[in-house]
């Protein structure tokens, strides 16, 4: 069998000590593929260094993560941009909503997070949307900007089961959520 980690960021620093040796394992167990989604401009390097080392295991992905959209935002997606211009990348990721510790940027969120939609489109690239504690938010930019180049995937997904059957109602392309293992009730998610 073959395995798709969909969703890694094993370029981040904290991996440093054992990335190598955690691929390895990794691959040994099946995994054949990586999708790895920037966070920041100073995450670049590191990502398509890994993509680099396994390069026929890593498939990197660019955008600019909620959670790092502050004050300096529209430098960080100047250079966000350049790289999706300018080099290949599998998706436009990961990019969102996310006002779960701090809504100091919600606004900057979704502008960010409008800019990135319009580049994927431009770009015919699917889009991995984190929304956490933004499920409203996230849903009102989507519908807005819809048409037929829009696709991805709901990375992180913290909205209710009612919100999965109205996102799957009105996006269906666009629904993949995965579920987080700390708060997985995946048997009672698939009963309903």
């Amino acid at each position: 069998m073959q395995l798709t980690d969909t969703h890694t960021h094993l370029f981040a620093s904290e991996f440093d000590a054992d990335r190598v040796e955690m691929m390895h394992r990794a691959i040994e167990k099946g995994v054949t593929r990586f999708f790895l989604p920037n966070i920041d401009a100073d995450s670049i390097q590191p990502m398509l260094a890994l993509c680099d080392a396994f390069h026929d295991k890593c498939f990197p992905m660019m955008g600019l993560h909620p959670c790092s959209v502050t004050a300096d935002y529209e430098a960080q997606l100047a250079v966000i941009k350049e790289w999706l211009s300018n080099d290949k990348f599998y998706a436009v990721g990961e990019i969102g909503i996310d006002l779960y510790h701090d809504t100091t940027y919600a606004e900057q969120q979704k502008l960010a997070f409008r800019k990135q939609i319009e580049w994927a489109k431009e770009a015919e690239l699917p889009i991995v949307i984190h929304t956490r504690n933004s499920f409203n938010e996230v849903m009102e930019i989507v519908t807005d900007m819809k048409d037929e180049r829009l696709k991805g995937i709901f990375h992180c997904f913290s909205g209710t089961i009612e919100d999965a059957k109205r996102t799957w109602c009105r996006l269906s392309s666009l629904l993949q959520p995965v579920l987080h293992r700390s708060k997985c009730k995946l048997p009672d998610r698939i009963n309903r």
